[in-house]
């Protein structure tokens, strides 16, 4: 309903809680109708409307630059960032060859309509087209049936209501005209130059040297070289010529994309490793802007929580790991350094009794010779006689019986 174009007496009939013949409300209403045919044939645009009412408009990104710049590991990133599709050329083909493989298998089932068998048959035709094409294209398929892959991807509902990451197409500017202009139907019934559904608002342009590009391919894991021939060292620096051979100042895609005023950021990916890689997708980022979608999914949000409960289970098993294997080398250490103090208490008590035994032995020789005859035979007559005041009957025994007596006047 228009929001402006509705009396009071309309509001307060379609607000009462009555049952009333559509007919009725029709014909009885001075209403300007947005969907007068009903919600079902109008679901695309309301779909449209709901998008943007709710900011869930789709976010589509087109990320240029040489071969082994890092196109792929930026859209992967981006994509899962942003709960986009990454649409790139392997993927696109194989998509659609198993799309037509599928609607040729339906042949000569049981049960399916005219209509159907049809489809399949003209389908089946396609893809000895297409086969023929790839044979005489010297194993590659055509550029314009490439192209058509790409179009019939980008205009699928996934695509065009939640939105994409292109990852390095197209290659050239021809490829973006016939990719993103309108088709004839199109051009004529609008104006504009370009499919403005498909057409990236965002274009990502990754630059490096040849020189660094070289060295990172030279210096790729082997496991990475394996997966694909693009990285042998042959294949690459003819990827390499042949897009700088197309991609010259005055032909390049971004200068079609800047023909629709939709200029390119630009992003230095000369970085040493993919642990630096983190300025790269923060510059991606804040020029993209915010997610515009509600979010994780239910599943998603549960997988989320599992991952960061084992995590956590993870984190906490690994500090009481290494709480114990500390107090095991606290414990095995100090049995160390008790048994080191024990041993070295022993060596010192050792030489403490060594000393004590030198620094003793003048005295006790001293003693032996002048003190003890003397001392031994008047402890001797003490016991024989046993007096009252032992002590002043031994000095009085000492004093009488001194081996060395006093001179005169000493």
């Amino acid at each position: 309903l228009s929001k402006n174009l509705i009396t009071q007496a309309d509001f307060d009939q379609l607000t009462i809680n009555l049952r009333l013949d559509a007919t009725s409300v029709k014909e009885a209403m001075t209403i300007e109708w947005v969907a007068e045919s009903g919600f079902i044939e109008n679901l695309l645009a309301i779909a449209d409307e709901y998008r943007v009412a709710r900011c869930l408009l789709p976010l589509r990104v087109c990320i240029l630059g040489p071969p082994a710049v890092g196109k792929t590991t930026l859209a992967k990133y981006l994509c899962d960032k942003y709960k986009v599709h990454h649409i790139h050329m392997r993927g696109v083909i194989e998509q659609n060859l198993d799309e037509l493989r599928r609607s040729i298998a339906r042949i000569g089932t049981e049960g399916l309509s005219d209509e159907d068998e049809a489809e399949a048959l003209l389908d089946r035709d396609k893809m000895d087209s297409l086969e023929e094409g790839k044979q005489e294209n010297g194993g590659r398929y055509a550029e314009d049936d490439v192209i058509e892959f790409f179009k019939k991807t980008l205009n699928s509902a996934a695509c065009r209501n939640q939105g994409f990451i292109l990852d390095g197409f197209p290659k050239t500017m021809e490829q973006a005209q016939k990719l993103f202009g309108p088709d004839e139907e199109e051009e004529e019934e609008s104006s504009s130059s370009y499919n403005a559904e498909i057409t990236p608002e965002t274009i990502l342009r990754m630059t490096s040297s040849d020189a660094f590009l070289k060295w990172r391919v030279q210096n790729l894991p082997e496991s990475e070289v394996a997966k694909s021939t693009h990285f042998t060292e042959e294949r690459f620096l003819a990827k390499l010529a042949e897009f700088r051979s197309v991609n010259t100042d005055d032909n390049t895609v971004v200068n079609y994309f800047d023909e629709l005023e939709i200029h390119p950021d630009d992003i230095q990916s000369e970085v040493l490793s993919f642990q630096h890689y983190d300025r790269i997708t923060s510059v991606a980022m804040k020029n993209i802007g915010v997610p515009r979608n509600y979010g994780m999914t239910a599943v998603q949000r549960i997988e989320r929580r599992r991952c960061e409960e084992a995590a956590e289970t993870k984190r906490l098993e690994e500090e009481a790991a290494e709480r114990k294997r500390q107090l095991a080398q606290e414990e095995k250490q100090r049995v160390t350094d008790q048994a080191i103090w024990s041993a070295r208490l022993a060596e010192v008590k050792v030489q403490e009794e060594e000393l004590n035994a030198e620094r003793s032995a003048p005295m006790r020789d001293y003693l032996v010779k002048h003190v003890m005859p003397a001392l031994n035979a008047g402890m001797a007559e003490c016991a024989r006689v046993r007096p009252d005041d032992p002590v002043d009957f031994l000095a009085e025994y000492l004093f009488k019986h001194n081996p060395e007596p006093k001179q005169p006047g000493q």
